[in-house]
C-alpha cells in the first residue's frame, strides 16, 4: 500500500510539475507583458516586466509587446526619383538653412511643378503626407516617426488601442498625419525653405503628438522630416 501511495504521490508531482512548466509564458529584457483573465478581472493594472508568468490557454490571455523604438516610414513609394529630380532643381538639403527671395521661390515652384510626384493614394500604399500651406500651396512631406510602447502604460495601451504593433502603428500613421497636417500647414511657401523653420515646427509636431499618444501608451521620440516637394497644380 505505502508502495503505491508513493508512486501515486510521484505521479501527481510529475503531473503538476509538468503543468506548471507548459503554463508558463517568459518575457525577455526587451518586452513588456500584458496579461488578461477572462473569467471576471480583465486586463492586469501591472505590467509584466522581465520574468516568467503563469499562463493557461482559456483562462487567461497574454501579449507581448517590444520595449524597443520602434520606426514608422511615412514616405513616398519612389523617393529615389523624387530625390534626383529635387537634387537636380537643387531643392534645399535637411542639414542646411535655405532663405530664398520670393523670385527665387518662384522659380524653384515652376521647375518642381515639371517633375513627375506619384499621387499619394493609400490604397496604393502611399504612405507620405500631402498638405497646404499656409500661402494655399499644396505640398507632400515624407517623414520618419520614432516611438515606442511605455512600459508602464502597456496594459492602457492594450484596453484601447490594441494587442499587437501592428494596431499601434496605425494609430501612430492616424495621429502623425492629422498633426503634421495642422502644425506643418501653419507654415508659408518661403519658410519651408528655412529648416529652422521647418524644426521649429516639427518640435511643435512632435510635442502635440506626445499629448495625444502618451496617455494611451506610446511616446514619440523623434519625427524626421526627410524632404518635401510641392504639387503640380494639375495633380
Amino acid at each position: 500500500m505505502k508502495s503505491r501511495a508513493k508512486s501515486i504521490f510521484v505521479g501527481l508531482f510529475l503531473l503538476g510539475a509538468f503543468f506548471l512548466l507548459t503554463s508558463c509564458i517568459q518575457v525577455a529584457g526587451d518586452e513588456v507583458g500584458v496579461r488578461v483573465f477572462n473569467i471576471y478581472k480583465g486586463v492586469e493594472s501591472k505590467p509584466k516586466k522581465t520574468g516568467t508568468y503563469l499562463y493557461i490557454p482559456g483562462i487567461f490571455d497574454f501579449y507581448i509587446l517590444p520595449k524597443t523604438q520602434q520606426k514608422l516610414e511615412m514616405i513616398e513609394a519612389e523617393a529615389e526619383l523624387v530625390d534626383k529630380a529635387e537634387e537636380t532643381l537643387g531643392a534645399p538639403s535637411a542639414r542646411k538653412s535655405y532663405e530664398l527671395e520670393l523670385a527665387q521661390i518662384e522659380e524653384q515652384m515652376k521647375k518642381i511643378q515639371e517633375v513627375k510626384v506619384i499621387p499619394h493614394k493609400r490604397a496604393e500604399g502611399r504612405r507620405n503626407i500631402r498638405l497646404k500651406t499656409a500661402d494655399g500651396n499644396d505640398i507632400w512631406v515624407d517623414l520618419v516617426v520614432a516611438y515606442q510602447v511605455i512600459e508602464e502604460l502597456a496594459p492602457v495601451l492594450v484596453q484601447k488601442i490594441g494587442v499587437n504593433m501592428e494596431a499601434v502603428e496605425r494609430v501612430v500613421g492616424i495621429e502623425t498625419r492629422g498633426v503634421v497636417r495642422q502644425v506643418l500647414g501653419e507654415l508659408s511657401t518661403p519658410e519651408f525653405y528655412q529648416a529652422e523653420e521647418r524644426e521649429e515646427k516639427l518640435a511643435q509636431a512632435k510635442e502635440l503628438l506626445n499629448q495625444k499618444l502618451n496617455p494611451l501608451g506610446v511616446r514619440v521620440n523623434n519625427l524626421a522630416l526627410i524632404q518635401f516637394r510641392f504639387v503640380p497644380e494639375d495633380e
